[in-house]
Protein backbone atom coordinates (compact mmCIF):
# COMPACT_ATOMS: atom_id res chain seq x y z
CA UNK A 1 0.00 0.00 0.00
CA UNK A 2 2.94 2.46 0.83
CA UNK A 3 4.34 2.06 -2.60
CA UNK A 4 1.09 2.94 -3.69
CA UNK A 5 0.46 6.05 -2.24
CA UNK A 6 3.72 6.68 -3.35
CA UNK A 7 4.43 5.73 -6.72
CA UNK A 8 0.71 7.03 -8.03
CA UNK A 9 1.18 10.67 -7.16
CA UNK A 10 4.85 10.43 -8.49
CA UNK A 11 3.37 9.49 -11.72
CA UNK A 12 0.37 12.10 -12.05
CA UNK A 13 2.78 14.96 -10.51
CA UNK A 14 3.98 15.55 -14.35
CA UNK A 15 0.03 15.70 -15.70
CA UNK A 16 -0.97 17.80 -13.00
CA UNK A 17 2.10 20.32 -13.81
CA UNK A 18 1.00 20.35 -17.69
CA UNK A 19 -2.58 20.57 -16.77
CA UNK A 20 -1.79 23.65 -14.20
CA UNK A 21 0.80 24.82 -17.45
CA UNK A 22 -1.96 24.83 -19.83
CA UNK A 23 -5.14 26.39 -17.71
CA UNK A 24 -3.71 28.22 -15.64
CA UNK A 25 -0.53 29.77 -17.76
CA UNK A 26 3.23 29.62 -16.79
CA UNK A 27 3.53 31.96 -13.60
CA UNK A 28 0.80 29.38 -12.21
CA UNK A 29 1.96 26.37 -13.22
CA UNK A 30 5.74 27.54 -11.88
CA UNK A 31 4.44 28.55 -9.04
CA UNK A 32 1.73 25.65 -7.64
CA UNK A 33 3.12 23.32 -9.81
CA UNK A 34 7.02 23.08 -9.03
CA UNK A 35 5.65 23.20 -5.61
CA UNK A 36 3.70 20.67 -6.08
CA UNK A 37 6.23 18.54 -7.70
CA UNK A 38 8.62 19.18 -4.63
CA UNK A 39 6.79 17.75 -2.59
CA UNK A 40 5.90 14.87 -4.24
CA UNK A 41 9.32 14.25 -5.42
CA UNK A 42 11.47 15.59 -2.11
CA UNK A 43 8.48 15.28 0.41
CA UNK A 44 7.06 12.05 0.30
CA UNK A 45 10.25 9.88 0.29
CA UNK A 46 11.47 12.50 3.10
CA UNK A 47 8.43 11.47 5.00
CA UNK A 48 8.14 7.52 4.10
CA UNK A 49 11.97 7.16 5.39
CA UNK A 50 11.27 9.03 8.72
CA UNK A 51 8.53 6.25 8.91
CA UNK A 52 10.49 3.98 8.01
CA UNK A 53 13.41 4.76 10.73
CA UNK A 54 10.28 5.34 13.61
CA UNK A 55 8.81 1.83 12.36
CA UNK A 56 12.94 0.62 13.33
CA UNK A 57 12.99 2.06 17.02
CA UNK A 58 9.76 1.05 18.13
CA UNK A 59 9.69 -2.44 16.89
CA UNK A 60 13.24 -3.33 17.27
CA UNK A 61 14.63 -6.81 16.36
CA UNK A 62 15.48 -7.29 20.67
CA UNK A 63 11.54 -6.43 21.26
CA UNK A 64 10.44 -9.38 19.66
CA UNK A 65 9.64 -12.75 21.83
CA UNK A 66 12.18 -15.67 21.91
CA UNK A 67 11.04 -18.70 20.09
CA UNK A 68 12.98 -20.74 22.68
CA UNK A 69 10.71 -23.36 24.28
Amino acid sequence: MTAFIFFVPAVFSPVFFIIYWVEGGPAYALTYGLLMLLVVWAGLPLFFRLIMKMNYFLYNEKDKPSKKP
